[in-house]
């Protein structure tokens, strides 16, 4: 670890800590040390949960020290047990208490904490870091499957290398940048920031989710990255501040020092990216998967608003006759699942080295990739129309009194709603007079004749929300079933 202009901020214990990454080497050395005692090395794989904070930094680094591969583990997910058993886990790493996993789990469980606050044995000044392939697998992820098992995917050294190489020559971040970082660190792409501040030595900020607003006036960061509910958050708190103080800019109330915002893992309306260049501030929209990594970026120079950019470093696109958007790239994530349901892995997997996506796209005359939505969430009409949810879901969140939109129609004569409001204070009248105003200029087809109202939001902790802020469409069609249902008596 050679940076000496590279910084991490971050919290521990509850209080703010701030180390440059030189500072941080004898305490990645000691965890080392520490894990290797324990006996892991390069063959074994760890789980963890962990907030984000320093302990989730260092057990990383340490880990990535000694060729450890970690696999982050979600809070609330009652399948560990089938992870730890069918990846042959040799333990959990866990920080703060709160985040254990359930007691009968039939795993050792490590504290994270104990990596530093105890003395090692033995203590080796000159543990020699492992030295990794290209093709080498450095982290796991695991993500939803289509029989309720998760997937679990293994991350290559080449890809990441491929999507830090790749945005550092987009963007060209600097010693002056301040990366802002609040998603979970369980998400590899999270850590990218860190791995980039190490090399590229800038300074990344790492705080939980609830200490995003907190982090942009103290932190004054010059980077956010964020999904796009967050950005709607923002620009609904900015508006409704700037009605009583004209003179505040969007600026001043990201901290000060913002050049550029980044989006990415779900659909963003149109007119909320627009906002932010109007203010001055870029908002830049990115699409990728964890199957491939990066695929296409917008960045300074490179951008087109409603498009989710250009193909990214070392990338092939093609479509399929459904239009669906199929990727290769030069340094591939990975060539298969390590643990998936048989349909899953052929669905996606092509014999011929490209990834099936699931989205629906095209590329306009200037090479800009747009995404219509997804094939298995297209609906289908009684009448044989087909209609993309996910555009219509975003017009409608488009509007300051709806917070969110799920569609519903499969096999049926017409598509109804599930609105969730702003606030509790919005009725139905309110709702309807909105959705009126929609249709009045959708194709008949898109219409909404119906809906009903929600207003109960969706979170991780009632499972309808994922960690990324995306609607686990499944789960909500199943949980208000009934409720659609009664919209076509």
């Amino acid at each position: 670890m050679k940076s000496s202009a590279g910084k991490l901020i971050a919290f521990h214990n509850r209080k703010r800590v701030e180390y440059t990454f030189l500072e941080l080497h004898p305490l990645v050395l000691r965890g080392a040390s520490y894990l290797k005692q324990k006996g892991f090395n390069r063959e074994t794989i760890l789980g963890i949960i962990c907030s984000n904070d320093l302990e989730w930094v260092l057990a990383d680094l340490c880990c990535l020290y000694c060729g450890i591969k970690l696999l982050p583990l979600e809070r609330n997910d009652d399948s560990h047990q089938y992870q730890c058993d069918n990846l042959k886990l040799g333990g959990i790493l866990v920080g703060n208490i709160h985040y254990a996993p359930p007691d009968r789990l039939s795993i050792p469980l490590i504290k994270i904490g104990e990596f530093f606050d105890s003395e090692v044995e033995n203590f080796q000044i000159d543990f020699p870091a492992f030295s990794y392939g290209p093709r080498d697998v450095l982290s796991f992820k695991s993500t939803s499957g289509s029989t309720g098992r998760p997937k679990i995917i293994g991350q290559s050294v080449e890809s990441v290398e491929n999507s830090i190489c790749g945005i550092q020559h987009l963007f060209n971040h600097s010693r002056q940048d301040r990366i802002l970082v609040f998603l979970p660190l369980s998400l590899l792409q999270q850590r990218y920031w860190l791995y980039s501040a190490i090399y590229y030595e800038h300074t990344v900020i790492i705080v939980p989710y609830e200490y995003l607003f907190t982090a942009l006036k103290k932190e004054k960061p010059t980077i956010l990255m964020g999904v796009p509910h967050i950005y709607e958050l923002i620009y609904n708190e900015f508006t409704s501040i700037a009605k009583k103080n004209s003179e505040l800019s969007l600026l001043d109330y990201l901290g000060g020092q913002i050049r550029y915002l980044w989006t990415g893992s779900a659909p963003i309306a149109k007119e909320l990216v627009s906002f932010y260049f109007d203010s001055n501030i870029p908002l830049y929209q990115g699409y990728g998967m964890n199957e491939t990594g990066i695929i296409a970026k917008n960045g300074p120079h490179v951008n087109r608003i409603g498009s989710v950019g250009k193909l990214f470093h070392n990338m092939e696109l093609k479509f399929d006759e459904e239009q669906q958007i199929l990727v290769r790239s030069k340094h591939p994530v990975c060539h298969q699942y390590e643990l998936s349901a048989e349909e899953d892995y052929s669905r996606v997997f092509r014999k011929d080295g490209y990834v099936a996506t699931g989205d629906i796209g095209y590329i306009d005359e200037d090479g800009y990739l747009f995404i219509n939505g997804r094939i298995k969430e297209m609906i289908a009409l009684s009448n044989s129309k087909k209609i993309i949810p996910s555009g219509i879901e975003a017009k409608l969140m488009a509007q300051p009194v709806i917070k969110r939109c799920v569609v519903y129609g499969d096999n049926k004569p017409y598509l109804t709603a599930l609105i969730i409001p702003e606030s509790q204070n919005i009725l139905f009248d309110t709702i309807q007079q909105v959705i009126n105003n929609y249709n009045e200029s959708c194709k008949q087809e898109e219409y909404i004749y119906r809906f009903f109202l929600q207003y109960e939001d969706f979170t991780e902790f009632n499972n309808l929300l994922s960690n990324q802020n995306k609607i686990k469409r499944r789960n909500i069609l199943e949980k208000f079933k009934s409720e659609f249902e009664k919209l076509y008596e």
